[in-house]
């Protein structure tokens, strides 16, 4: 770990950033058909920082943003067997780690994960349709608090934002729009 700040009260601030150019490709070739291919080559990053105002709690936030694959036209779509573009996925993570005492430490975090979803449309065509939102809690209790004595512990609880939503299409290159 890294300080980057102190000041004379003993305060510390880190910071950690990274940039990635990605080059992704995909062939599938169905039974009997043509190989297809999908290609992408997106800039990637992740970037956190922490900050520990006294000994032992420490708050920390993160972003990241990644490449997922997001699939293949299934074979009842109009369009079947076609690659999906790659998706691009962003999350954001906040939260704090407080080290209680006695060798046990609490860790809290709040997150949220956002990417294209995949779907067919009212043309039966297979395609990126909308943005899914996952936003969820962690919990966790680690340490020893006695020789011999090993504590284990989490939560971890999430929903996806809008679920209930459906996306209707309207003609055909219209806008989605949440009914």
């Amino acid at each position: 770990r890294r300080v980057l700040f102190r000041s004379d009260v003993n305060y510390k601030i880190w910071l950690r950033g990274a940039v990635l150019k990605t080059h992704y490709r995909k062939q599938v070739t169905p039974p009997g058909g043509t190989a297809r291919t999908s290609t992408a080559t997106p800039w990637l990053y992740d970037f956190a920082t922490t900050y520990e105002p006294i000994s032992g709690l420490t708050f920390f936030a993160t972003t990241v943003r990644g490449l997922e694959e997001s699939g293949t036209a299934p074979n009842n779509a109009a369009n079947r067997n076609e690659v999906l573009p790659a998706v691009i996925a962003t999350q954001y993570e906040a939260g704090l780690r407080y080290r209680i005492g006695g060798g046990v430490t609490f860790i809290g975090s709040l997150l949220e994960i956002s990417k294209p979803t995949p779907g067919i449309d009212t043309l039966n065509v297979y395609g990126l349709i909308g943005q899914a939102r996952h936003r969820g809690i962690e919990l966790s209790l680690t340490g020893k608090p006695a020789p011999g004595v090993n504590v284990v512990g989490g939560l971890a609880l999430g929903w996806a934002v809008g679920a209930a939503l459906h996306i209707l299409w309207g003609a055909p290159g219209g806008r989605p729009s949440l009914e």
